[in-house]
């Protein structure tokens, strides 16, 4: 608990910070660079890391389309199985992929960033 904590303090420090120098965008992605370690680095928690860990490794298995997810998300996990057949690591660099994904659409909006990412 103290983790979530201390990185939704870090997230708020950053944001006011960012109110009061040039570039207040890279204050937030710094914001949230506390999060996006807790995402990635969570281990097996959550209610459907197990599901997804379990389907992950029948993609990798069976080396081809399983039909259980979107055919794009399966050829992008067997395209991530070649560099790793853990299933874990393919489920926290999809974690980041979205994270940074997210923090991109952020930044390029011309609305204030950090109301986007509250």
């Amino acid at each position: 608990m103290v983790y979530y904590i201390a990185s939704t303090l870090m997230y708020f420090v950053m944001c006011f910070m960012g109110w009061f120098v040039r570039a207040p965008r890279y204050c937030l992605v710094f914001a949230l660079l506390p999060m996006a370690f807790l995402a990635i680095f969570r281990g097996n928690v959550g209610m459907d890391t197990a599901v997804y860990i379990q389907t992950i490794d029948q993609i990798i298995q069976a080396r081809r389309l399983v039909g259980v997810f979107e055919p794009l998300f399966e050829l992008y996990v067997l395209c991530l199985s070649f560099a790793t057949s853990d299933a874990s690591v393919i489920l926290a660099l999809t974690g980041l992929l979205i994270t940074v994904l997210l923090v991109c659409a952020g930044l390029r909006r011309n609305t204030n960033p950090y109301l986007f990412c509250l």
